[in-house]
C-alpha cells in the first residue's frame, strides 16, 4: 500500500519546472553617419549581416559598433633562448 500511495502523492504535487524566458536578439546600433555604416547598408544586399559588416570593418578599419578607428594587429614574436 506504500508504494500506491507515494505514487499518488507524487501526482498531486508535481514538482513544477523553472520555465527559462526567451532571450531576445540584441539590435547591432551604431552610429548613423559613419564609413563602415555606409559600407556596410550597400553590402548587406548581397551578403549576410555579419559577412558585411566583417568586411566593411575591415575595409575603412572603422568599428561597426562605434565608428572609431581599429588598432592594427600586434604581431607577437616569439623569444628565442
Amino acid at each position: 500500500m506504500s508504494t500506491t500511495e507515494s505514487k499518488t502523492e507524487s501526482k498531486t504535487n508535481p514538482k513544477k519546472r523553472k520555465q527559462s524566458k526567451k532571450k531576445q536578439k540584441t539590435k547591432r546600433k551604431t552610429k548613423k553617419n559613419t564609413m563602415v555604416r555606409r559600407c556596410v547598408g550597400k553590402l548587406k544586399k548581397k551578403h549576410k549581416i555579419g559577412a558585411a559588416i566583417a568586411i566593411c570593418q575591415h575595409s575603412t578599419r572603422q568599428g561597426y559598433k562605434t565608428g572609431r578607428r581599429l588598432q592594427p594587429k600586434r604581431n607577437r614574436t616569439r623569444k628565442i633562448k
